[in-house]
C-alpha cells in the first residue's frame, strides 16, 4: 500500500503565456527531492484576474472532499492573483482543514500566524496591483495602435477557393 500524500500541483498561466513547462519543471524537481510521487496535477490558462478558474475550483473541491494531503504550487502570484481577500479566504479554507501548502518561491510554509497573513496580505497586494498594471498597459497599447491604425488580432484566413 502506497502512503506516500497525495500532492495537488496547482499551474497556471495567463492566456498570452505561451508554456506552463517552467512551472512544471520547477516542481517536478520539488517532489522528486521529498520523493513525492502521489501527484494530482490541476492547470489553469487564464487570467490572474479570471473570477472562474475550473482547475483551481476542481483542486478546493478535492480538497473539501478530503482527496488531497498537500498543495503545493510555483507561486503565490501562479496561485492567487485577485487581491487579499480571496487570496486569505483560500488559503484559510486549508490551514482550517490542516492541510499544508508550499509556494516554491516564497516561504510561506514555514512562517508562523500573524506573520504568515501578513506576509500573505503584502504579497497579494502586490501581485494584485501588478497584475492591474499590466492590464492598464496592455489597453494602452492596444488603444494606441488602434489610434495609429494598426490592425490589431489574428490574421484572416483567406477563404477556401480564393487567391
Amino acid at each position: 500500500m502506497d502512503n506516500s500524500p497525495v500532492i495537488a500541483a496547482y499551474v497556471r498561466v495567463s492566456k498570452n503565456e505561451i508554456n506552463p513547462e517552467n512551472q512544471r519543471i520547477a516542481l517536478k524537481k520539488h517532489f522528486k527531492r521529498k520523493e513525492w510521487t502521489n501527484i494530482l496535477w490541476y492547470e489553469d490558462c487564464i487570467s490572474g484576474l479570471a473570477d472562474k478558474r475550473p482547475s483551481q475550483e476542481r483542486l478546493i473541491r478535492d480538497v473539501r472532499n478530503g482527496d488531497i494531503d498537500i498543495v503545493i504550487f510555483f507561486s503565490l502570484s501562479r496561485f492567487e492573483r485577485r487581491g487579499v481577500l480571496p487570496t486569505l479566504q483560500l488559503l484559510s479554507e486549508f490551514d482550517r482543514r490542516s492541510i499544508p501548502y508550499i509556494s516554491l518561491t516564497e516561504p510561506i510554509d514555514t512562517l508562523e500566524s500573524p506573520w504568515k497573513e501578513l506576509i500573505i496580505s503584502v504579497l497579494a497586494s502586490i501581485y494584485h496591483i501588478e497584475v492591474l498594471q499590466i492590464s492598464e498597459r496592455t489597453k494602452a497599447g492596444l488603444e494606441r495602435a488602434r489610434r495609429d491604425g494598426k490592425t490589431l488580432g489574428r490574421p484572416r484566413k483567406k477563404p477556401k477557393g480564393s487567391k
